[in-house]
């Protein structure tokens, strides 16, 4: 029995135990927590909120994204097969497209603190987003989908690529014109047929399982993510641009409708932080929005946005801490 062991080998049995439950999903928190400190710096320019609060997430980012990815890697020898059978998997294979959006996320929050730690991450991320995409599409295509398998998750690889023009300008990078309508280009055109076979699922299969539910926020994502990478290469808040802030915002308010009884009949999972980094994506729209769109609804929707993400993000992140030093990723990540 392990109450037989010494204590530093139940210690040891343990941390390798709680390392090999480490899911891929759990870097949606970095993607988060990065996010929503480009939002509070956003929020700041905008409405003059204190510097400091976007300044403490962005390192609370840069910490979690450093310890995850070395859990991650020490996974990669505790608990190989467990990695090859996320990656293999139709649904949570799609989630390692996170990790180079955390990467992404990162390289903009960081730009105005460390400019070429900035560069090295957002070129690291950037061309593992567009190689990822590839990958996912070619798989995709290679092999028939089960249609009751259409999983909001696909839309990471489909969608996550448009998030690579937004880092950009503040790292005062040229000459990437090709790069930047690629990017938003493939997101776009991607985003449309998964949404549909998802909706599709949605509608004609199986609801979801109520822990899975909050993955349905992802597929506000590419709309809000689509709308900041258009006003970030074109500058323009055209009637194109408004068009997909508004069906992000149109999503959003139905599938937050459709979680708010969440917490009352479901209990936590890591699969939470499904609602987390598509809240931040839609809070910067909304920011990048209001600056654009002076009125009292821009400013409305950008500071509602702003109070929503950073509430929900700070208590996913409050709750996975406790999770994880009470020793329950593993029943969290079921």
């Amino acid at each position: 029995m392990d109450t037989a062991l010494p204590a530093t080998e139940r210690f040891s049995a343990r941390l390798r135990r709680q390392i090999s439950s480490v899911p891929v999903s759990l870097f949606g928190a970095t993607s988060a927590v990065g996010g929503l400190g480009l939002d509070w710096r956003l929020a700041g320019q905008r409405f003059g909120f204190p510097s400091w609060v976007s300044a403490a997430l962005i390192w609370i980012a840069v910490i979690t994204i450093a310890a995850l990815t070395c859990a991650y890697v020490a996974k990669s020898f505790f608990a190989p097969g467990a990695i090859r059978a996320e990656f293999q998997h139709p649904v949570v294979g799609s989630l390692f497209g996170l990790l180079p959006l955390s990467l992404l996320s990162l390289s903009g929050s960081l730009a105005g603190i460390s400019p070429n730690v900035a560069l090295a991450i957002w070129i690291s991320g950037a061309s593992s987003m567009i190689m990822f995409t590839g990958f996912m599409v070619a798989r995709w295509m290679s092999a028939q989908q089960p249609a009751e398998l259409a999983h909001p998750a696909w839309i990471v690889p489909a969608g996550g690529i448009a998030n690579v023009p937004l880092a950009i300008p503040a790292l005062h990078l040229t000459g990437l014109d090709e790069v930047s309508v690629l990017s938003l280009a493939v997101g776009l055109f991607l985003t449309i047929p998964i949404f549909t076979l998802i909706l599709n699922r949605l509608m004609y299969h199986a609801p979801l399982p109520k822990p899975l539910r909050p993955a349905l926020m992802i597929l506000t994502a590419p709309f809000s993510i689509g709308y900041s990478a258009y006003l970030t290469i074109t500058g323009r808040n055209d009637l194109f641009a408004q068009s997909l802030f508004m069906i992000g915002l149109f999503l959003s308010a139905i599938f937050l409708f459709l979680l708010v009884h969440l917490p009352l009949c479901c209990p936590f999972r890591i699969s939470w932080w499904s609602i987390a980094f598509p809240l931040a994506a839609s809070t910067s729209a909304a920011l990048r929005f209001a600056e654009r769109s002076p009125g009292v609804f821009g400013q409305i929707i950008a500071l509602a946005f702003l109070a929503l993400s950073t509430a929900v993000i700070v208590w996913l992140f409050c709750r996975t801490l406790v999770g994880i030093a009470v020793g329950e990723l593993e029943t969290l990540n079921m």
